[in-house]
């Protein structure tokens, strides 16, 4: 070979070593990792400083992202996900509750049953631009979210017994909806 065609077969394989240095220190903050630093972001803001909080949110999280690398989307469509179904659920006991309940309690609980009602079509709304990826229109139904529980909690938190474990969850996953919601904007910083 002459010293030429060395330099340049040199110089080729520096610039592929360095590129495929470059890769590998890159795809660490791409692929595995970022699901996890994303999440611990998300429950540092739901937690505000709360650990219990915060590790019902890492909890959370850790039981339903099972698989590859979610990014920002997915689980802002997990959150949304499991948080109409709890929704679900609720509306379904406390409607139970409401029908076997003295008539003061039961006016009680149709605050909450109306509440969780809105609390579905919003969540239902911001999965359908979610869907579109109106991260926007996400965000701004997520903010409507709290104030469903908090009426609900509100009412019946020291009155109904059975509602303060179901209002605590609920506020905790409209949380993580909300603190998912916000984050959903940053996305492209974060990828």
């Amino acid at each position: 070979m002459t010293l030429q065609r060395q330099m340049a077969f040199f110089s080729t394989f520096s610039i592929v070593k360095i590129l495929l240095l470059i890769a590998l220190l890159i795809q660490p903050s791409i692929g595995i990792g970022s699901s996890q630093t994303l999440v611990n972001i998300i429950c540092q803001d739901v937690g505000r400083g709360q650990q219990r909080d915060e590790d019902f949110c890492l909890d959370f999280f850790e039981q339903h992202t099972g698989g590859p690398e979610k990014h920002i989307e997915d689980l802002m469509q997990i959150t949304i996900q499991q948080t109409l179904e709890n929704t679900t659920n609720s509306i379904i006991f406390v409607s139970k509750l409401r029908k076997s309940s003295k008539p003061n309690i039961s006016n009680l609980l149709s605050i909450c049953e109306s509440g969780y009602n809105l609390l579905k079509d919003v969540l239902v709304d911001a999965s359908f631009s979610l869907a579109q990826r109106n991260f926007g229109n996400v965000q701004f139904d997520a903010e409507k979210c709290p104030r469903f529980v908090q009426d609900c909690r509100k009412n019946v938190d020291g009155t109904v017994a059975q509602m303060r474990t179901i209002n605590i969850q609920m506020d905790l996953l409209v949380r993580i909806s909300l603190a998912t919601s916000k984050r959903l904007g940053t996305q492209k910083t974060l990828y």
